[in-house]
Formats: C-alpha cells, sequence, structure tokens
C-alpha cells in the first residue's frame, strides 16, 4: 500500500521538480543548449542537505515542525515530504522547490557556468535573479562571487 500511495505521489512531484530546477529553467529560457547544461552539472558539487534542513533555512518550517514531520515519518512509515504535505506543514509546490533545490542548488552551478565560460558571470547574475523572480526563491548568490571568477577569467 505504502508503494502504491509513493508511485503516485511520485508521478505528480517528479515533474514539477524537474521544471523548477535551474538548469532546467536556462534551457527553457534558451540561455544555454542542453549539452552545455549537462556539461557544467557534471561539475557541480551540491551539499546534500535533508529536505528538513533545507526548508529552515528557507524559513518554511521550524526546528519544532521538522520534529513532528519526522515523528509522523517514523509510525507512517511515509517519506518526509510526504508527511509534511499530510500534517499541512508545506503543500506540494514548495516541496517541489525545496527537492530541485536539494538535487541543484542553482548559486552552485551559475558558479561553474561562468567559471566554465560557458555564461558571462554578468549575464549568469541576471539570469539569476530572473529565475529565483520566476519561481520565488531568495537564494542571491552575491555579485563579489561572480565577479571574481570574472576577473580570474580575464586574467588567466
Amino acid at each position: 500500500m505504502a508503494q502504491t500511495i509513493n508511485r503516485e505521489f511520485d508521478r505528480e512531484l517528479i515533474p514539477n521538480v524537474l521544471r523548477r530546477r535551474f538548469s532546467r529553467w536556462l534551457v527553457s529560457k534558451g540561455a544555454l543548449d542542453l549539452p552545455s547544461v549537462s556539461r557544467a552539472l557534471l561539475h557541480c558539487h551540491t551539499e546534500q542537505l535533508h529536505l528538513g534542513e533545507l526548508a529552515q533555512q528557507l524559513g518554511l518550517l521550524t526546528a519544532a515542525q521538522v520534529e513532528a514531520i519526522r515523528a509522523s515519518q517514523a509510525q507512517s512509515g511515509l517519506r518526509f515530504g510526504e508527511s509534511a504535505i499530510r500534517l499541512e506543514l508545506l503543500d506540494k509546490e514548495q516541496l517541489a522547490g525545496i527537492i530541485a533545490l536539494q538535487q541543484e542548488n542553482p548559486r552552485d552551478l551559475a558558479v561553474v557556468l561562468a567559471r566554465l565560460g560557458l555564461i558571462e558571470a554578468g549575464r549568469i547574475q541576471n539570469l539569476l535573479n530572473a529565475y529565483e523572480s520566476e519561481t520565488g526563491r531568495v537564494h542571491q548568490l552575491p555579485i563579489r562571487a561572480l565577479a571574481s571568477v570574472a576577473s580570474a577569467g580575464q586574467t588567466g
């Protein structure tokens, strides 16, 4: 029974997660082609954080809410996100955004794209701002991080 619920849940969730990834957004906007994004993703090393930890960092959940979800998860056997939705502490859009961020940090990808010379640092900052505006995310990449990439590329 739990596997059936998981499959149904995933069937709805996975496409939403994929749509929210920065790499997919860049391709959909014509900023990069798929081979270039794929090349950059091979160089990304996104830190794997637990969904609860990410949700707390984003201000979507408190520590107490994360613990309540974990307790529910232990009783029900459901995964963290499914338990959070059942408890009405997250909605499906929020969960998809957290999972997309867990899989691919837009800031990490932006830095890699600039380092590889696939997109100029100033342009990637503008694209990142547009992506965050469209997706409602606030993961602002400090301009100095991209500026240092740009200056290194000019001197190297």
